[in-house]
């Protein structure tokens, strides 16, 4: 059967069609089932972060800190190379 020019226009459109249609909706239900499964997931990042700040207490003493006076306040600092500089 031969097909008029018009009619290979035709077709050629809805097969066109039905490609970008099919894409779409395949995209949609991508989208979908990526949100889906971000809600229902969780990245070990986040448990991590989550587990240390629950455990994430530790005691200060003040010998190991450095104080010092500056304009008439009293500065309490942890770090042992900023302490001796200042």
């Amino acid at each position: 059967m031969k097909y008029t020019d018009e009619q290979k226009e035709h077709i050629r459109h809805c097969f066109d069609y039905y490609c970008k249609k099919t894409i779409r909706y395949q995209a949609i239900t991508l989208y979908r089932e990526s949100g889906k499964y971000a809600e229902r997931n969780v990245s070990y990042e986040e448990i991590w972060n989550d587990y240390f700040s629950e455990c994430d207490e530790s005691d200060t003493y003040p010998i190991l800190q450095y104080h010092f006076e500056a304009f008439g306040y009293q500065f309490s600092v942890n770090d042992y190379d900023l302490g001796k500089a200042l």
